[in-house]
């Protein structure tokens, strides 16, 4: 129901008539911002509920606004680094949790948030690769007994 009313009120800004009155940009600007402002809160109240489901030891001794908060912060963040799409807000607020990474970046995780030519997820994934520890190799023996090869 509410995507009805949403998709309605938003061909009726595209339209931009109500009842045969004009709407000015003044009146589209609020609606947009009413609608951002409620999708905003929407996310903000999954992505508490991502944290608590997925984070529970972490977010165990948070209040619900001090996890506000934190989202907010980490939105304001991820806009600064072109990363916008939902899933990969999380993903970003999921790696601040794991890594605990500072803000402000370093230069170069700057870079690799911001990194011109890759998509929104292939700049998250470079940006993860750079906090795994890749050092533990696999140790290999080999058998040496030359019998069994051919």
């Amino acid at each position: 129901m509410k995507t009805i009313l949403l998709t309605i009120s938003v061909l009726i800004m595209l339209v931009g008539t109500v009842a045969g009155a004009p709407k000015t940009k003044t009146e589209v600007s609020k609606n947009e911002t009413a609608t951002e402002q409620q999708q905003k809160k929407r996310f903000i109240g999954m992505t508490v509920n991502f944290i608590r489901k997925n984070f529970g030891e972490w977010s165990g001794k948070q209040s619900d606004s001090d996890l506000t908060k934190f989202i907010e912060n980490m939105i304001e963040f991820a806009e600064k680094h072109d990363v916008l799409s939902g899933p990969s807000i999380q993903k970003l607020i999921a790696y601040k949790i794991i890594y605990d990474f500072s803000i402000p970046l370093p230069p170069h995780l700057r870079f690799i948030l911001k990194r011109p030519g890759l998509d929104e997820y292939a700049r998250l994934q470079y940006f993860e690769r750079q906090f795994e520890d890749m050092s533990p190799l696999i140790k290999l023996q080999l058998e040496d007994n030359l019998e069994r090869l051919p």
